[in-house]
């Protein structure tokens, strides 16, 4: 990731895309490629990507929001729910952005720290998060009379919740979480069977 931010001096031009689609750029013309806690399309990186380019790819370790996922199926969010973290994140990126011969790893750091959240803090990383679509798609695919239902269960359980909730009966306390990840920087070869070492352009 050093590599990444090297030699732009202030110089460089950041473009936002949606990385599971064709991106507007121009094959051959981008330096650095970030993906964050996303998606991607390992075979676009690769067309506007210069030779030697770089792609940095963060993706969540195991043990990444633990408490959160523990909290919500104890109850203790106020009807919040996070879904099970995958397992073998970083060999599976590896695997996917590796397996065409065009990436090579050159780099992967591992980054663990304890972040002390509010409740809206919980709320927004479930709203920005997996979880967050999932429960969505749940939520349209069900009818009229079962969202009916679901209401009047957490006007019933309200109370309890709020009793049960780990952010206190006001939602003011704070909770002590796990934020784990993995940076892992990859490298586009002029050809398939060759690539510059992360070193060498630094």
């Amino acid at each position: 990731w050093k590599a990444a931010w090297g030699g732009f001096e202030g110089n460089g031009k950041v473009a936002v895309g949606d990385a599971q689609r064709d991106l507007a750029c121009a094959t051959a013309t981008v330096d650095v490629g970030l993906s964050i806690f996303a998606p991607r399309n390992v075979e676009e990186l690769s067309r506007v990507l210069k030779p030697n380019g770089i792609v940095v790819v963060a993706s969540p370790n195991e043990t990444h929001l633990n408490e959160l996922r523990e909290m919500s199926t104890k109850g203790q969010l106020d009807g919040c729910t996070f879904l099970n973290a995958a397992s073998n994140k970083k060999a599976k990126v590896t695997e996917q952005m590796t397996k065409d011969g065009w990436f090579q790893e050159v780099e992967c750091v591992e980054v663990t720290q304890v972040m002390r959240l509010t409740k809206n803090d919980v709320a927004d990383i479930l709203g920005m998060g997996p979880s967050a679509f999932h429960a969505k798609n749940e939520t349209e695919n069900e009818n009229e009379n079962e969202n009916e239902n679901e209401n009047e269960n957490e006007n019933e359980n309200e109370n309890e919740r709020n009793d049960d909730s780990v952010f206190g009966a006001g939602g003011a306390n704070r909770v002590d979480v796990t934020n784990a990840f993995v940076i892992q920087t990859f490298r586009r070869k002029q050809t398939a069977s060759s690539v510059v070492p992360l070193s060498d352009s630094e």
